[in-house]
């Protein structure tokens, strides 16, 4: 199904509706899909009115709703719930999911994530990534230098730039597991560092003669370096026993296959 067809959706238009008369966010309305009933819940409303909330559904052509509201000490709760929702492109895929799992169309369930849950998403990560950039500086600053808190960082933005550029290059689908392989790198790529910095410290305290501390950082690099190769080696073997024998021997893929005995509409 086309993905303009679900912008036109009259459920994400009655959980708009409802969202602006209880003055939140779309995000903060959650949609639980049964069947043909739909229930909208929202917590912590200051002004839980019954009328507005009833106007709004009504002006999108008549939505019959009953409305719930209960009383709480941080602001009321509210559900809207619908017995009967409109027509919607969603029906049809409920219908072929139901059909795929030889189920009924009432025990599918439908669960939304909008794009203002998405920003606000983005926006407490980017804050967690400073808030995690700024307490590594200051760390690193504390354990080694600020010279050396200041590289380590350029060095873990620089790897998470790279890779991000294959994705965007190579066109890979960003999934939820890719942020959590971001996550690995920058993991490993601050570990590496440290590794590097703390080795670099312990030979500088035997710096003199004609060793200079260029000296010393090769040194330093020369006697991590199979260590790091090996804890890389270590990490990439499961992930890469996992792809061989999931994907190429037991046939494991993420496309979901025709049931037998059943075809689709």
């Amino acid at each position: 199904m086309q993905s303009e067809e679900l912008l036109n959706d009259p459920i994400k238009d009655i959980r708009d509706a409802v969202a602006e008369a209880t003055g939140k966010q779309p995000a903060d309305v959650t949609a639980d899909i049964a069947g043909a009933r739909g229930t909208f819940s929202v917590g912590g409303v200051e002004s839980a009115d019954q009328a507005a909330v009833e106007q709004s559904l009504a002006s999108l052509g008549g939505v019959d709703a009953e409305v719930v509201v209960t009383p709480t000490n941080e602001g009321s709760n509210m559900s809207v719930i619908i017995e009967e929702l409109p027509p919607s492109p969603r029906d049809e895929i409920t219908e072929r999911l139901a059909d795929y799992a030889g189920g009924e169309v009432a025990d599918v369930s439908i669960n939304t994530v909008g794009p203002t849950w998405g920003t606000e998403v983005s926006r407490k990560a980017l804050y967690a990534l400073l808030l995690f950039f700024a307490v590594l500086a200051v760390y690193l600053s504390l354990r080694f230098e600020f010279k050396m808190a200041a590289s380590a960082i350029v060095a873990v933005v620089h790897d998470i730039i790279f890779t991000v550029g294959v994705y965007a290059l190579v066109g890979f689908e960003v999934t939820p597991a890719t942020v959590t392989a971001f996550l690995t790198i920058l993991g490993f790529s601050l570990y590496d560092t440290v590794v590097v910095f703390d080795k670099i410290k312990e030979n500088s305290v035997n710096i003199g003669g004609r060793t200079t501390y260029g000296d010393i950082v090769d040194r330093s690099l020369n006697q991590v370096l199979m260590r790091s190769l090996s804890t890389s080696l270590v990490a990439l073997l499961p992930v890469v026993s996992l792809l061989v024998v999931g994907s190429f021997i037991l046939g494991a893929t993420a496309r979901p296959r025709q049931p037998r005995g059943r075809k689709r509409r």
